[in-house]
């Protein structure tokens, strides 16, 4: 017989081994789920700092008819200079305001004006940026030095924290401005503001969910029933390489009776979208509604920055978009994936901003925001919109039951479902990626649907960005995967069944664990022997410990 205290060695040291190897598989994997619950707008900053020289300048500007006409004409070289020098005083003035940076304002102003702007506050809990001007000249001297002009729609968003509590008013202003040629450059030597059309106020605790408030009234568009949609990435649409006919083909052979097409972020360093990048998707929604498919544009993802410095590109960036669509499409989704649990207030200002831009620019067009459902719905920024949109992962218990929260607080509105599949690209994760699995996590959610949604959800992507698989319910080859049966639907989803032990086994995570569970286990036997015969060798009398 071995002594009690051997056999407690023995394995003591089988659950040291198993205990670290399970420590660095768990080590691992949280990595795997750190990345992904905390991917995402980022948690904002009570302050926001302004560039100095505005993102976007060249279209920041648009001039309306001259009113002056007499003597001398403007010249276009002078024009283009003006609208440089007019932005960045107003950049300045925003500069001062956040961070007290006087030099900006010396080179920009002249005079009164000059001294008017550093009688601002200036102070870490203001901010200011602007999003557009519209001038009209108004004079021009014979020498060329003197400018006066109306700036009748300047676009002014101003933040400022006060006690714990943010502010973002946003309001279209206009002006009277005289700017003066010194030394070479041009300065703002007169800035009055001669009226205010408008006041959107969104506020915020670092307690409590924004509040927005001042909202113009805007018009309600007729919803169609939105019907069942793949989504249709920008990563294959905008890819020159791509047959866009075919993919649409692809969708309607699966019984689509829609698609949403998401977009490729804004790029901070252009001046909009792409004329390449209109062009496709304008072909895309073309030869989608020639083949009988709704359409619904997905403007942006809830992972874009909210920074103010990019508000003018993102502006620039939805109304490009926008007018390129046309009135021809269902519905336009302003953001996707937003989540109540990190709205901050810079981010619901910019939401109700776009809704506001985006009735302006397609009055007749359903307007719709992308909730994450295991959230609760901003019921203020849902206001704004025609429809409610409710987001969530395949399979997942909660996203059914937000939905079931939120379309009971949020009867009046047509709703519709985004389901975002599971991938079949081997990974990492414990969770399984084959083909049957993916199918069975968007079944189990299809199946918990309430009865008059059944038809309004989007099932998943279209197609594969790449031959090692992916979220699409086609393959990159052409193939149509398990989950293809479900657009149209050709079977029911309780038929799918639920993820299987072998799914469950074919994870590489769940591999490896077999692997180092077999590994310890061995060694633990190996070990064990070694202390048996270690004890059968020892002397008659002696004692082991």
């Amino acid at each position: 017989m071995i002594k009690l205290t051997t056999a407690k060695l023995a394995i003591a040291s089988m659950l040291a081994v198993a205990l670290l190897i399970a420590g660095f598989l768990a080590i691992s994997l949280s990595g795997t789920i750190v990345s992904t619950f905390t991917s995402g707008a980022s948690t904002e900053d009570a302050l926001h700092d302004v560039d100095t020289v505005p993102t976007m300048a060249d279209t920041l500007v648009t001039w309306q008819r001259d009113e002056w006409t007499r003597e001398r004409e403007m010249e276009s070289p002078t024009r283009i200079l003006l609208e440089s020098a007019y932005l960045r005083a107003w950049a300045a003035m925003g500069a001062y305001q956040s961070h007290g940076d006087t030099d900006a304002v010396e080179d920009t102003f002249s005079g009164q004006a000059r001294e008017n702007v550093l009688n601002l506050p200036s102070d870490e809990a203001t901010a200011m940026w602007s999003l557009g001007h519209q001038l009209r000249l108004t004079f021009y001297s014979r020498d060329g030095s003197i400018v006066a002009f109306d700036d009748e729609r300047a676009r002014v968003v101003r933040e400022t924290v006060v006690d714990g509590t943010s502010t973002i008013l946003e309001s279209v202003e206009t002006y009277s401005v005289v700017m003066v040629l010194e030394d070479g450059y041009w300065r703002i030597k007169q800035l009055l503001r001669t009226g205010e059309d408008s006041l959107m106020i969104t506020t915020a605790s670092a307690d409590e969910d924004p509040v927005v408030t001042g909202v113009p009234a805007l018009p309600s568009a007729s919803t169609e029933s939105p019907g069942r949609a793949l989504t249709y990435s920008y990563a294959l649409w905008a890819d020159p390489t791509t047959d866009i006919a075919s993919d649409v083909a692809e969708a309607v052979a699966l019984g689509a009776e829609r698609l949403r097409v998401d977009l490729p972020p804004p790029d901070p360093t252009a001046s909009g979208a792409s004329d390449e990048t209109l062009e496709r998707l304008q072909r895309t929604i073309a030869l989608s509604r020639a083949a009988g498919l709704a359409v619904d544009v997905v403007l942006l993802s809830a992972t874009v920055s909210d920074e103010p410095a990019l508000w003018p590109v993102i502006d620039a960036f939805v109304r490009e978009i926008v007018e390129a669509s046309g009135d021809d499409i269902r519905a336009i989704d302003i953001m996707s994936g937003v989540s109540t649990a990190d709205l901050g207030v810079t981010r619901a200002a910019l939401i109700a901003h776009l809704s506001v831009l985006v009735a302006e620019l397609a009055p007749a067009v359903t307007r719709t925001i992308g909730w994450d459902a295991t959230a609760s719905v901003d019921s203020d920024l849902q206001a704004l919109v025609d429809e409610l949109t409710l987001t969530g992962d395949a399979g997942s218990p909660a996203f059914l039951d937000g939905i079931t929260a939120s379309t009971q607080a949020f009867a009046d509105p047509s709703t519709s479902v985004v389901i975002r599949s599971g991938t079949t690209a081997a990974s990492w994760s414990p969770k399984p990626s084959t083909e049957h699995a993916q199918a069975s996590g968007i079944a189990a959610t299809l199946g918990g649907l309430p009865h008059a949604l059944s038809d309004a959800v989007s099932v998943g992507d279209l197609r594969d960005l790449s031959p090692d698989g992916g979220t699409g319910v086609v393959s990159y080859g052409g193939s149509p995967k398990e989950a293809a049966a479900l657009v149209e639907p050709q079977i029911a989803p309780s038929d799918v069944g639920p993820v299987s032990v072998r799914d469950v086994l074919s994870a590489r995570f769940w591999q490896l664990a077999g692997v180092v569970v077999t590994a310890v286990a061995a060694w633990g036997v190996f070990r064990f022997r070694v202390l048996l015969k270690a004890r059968r060798r020892r002397p008659e009398g002696s004692t082991g410990r």
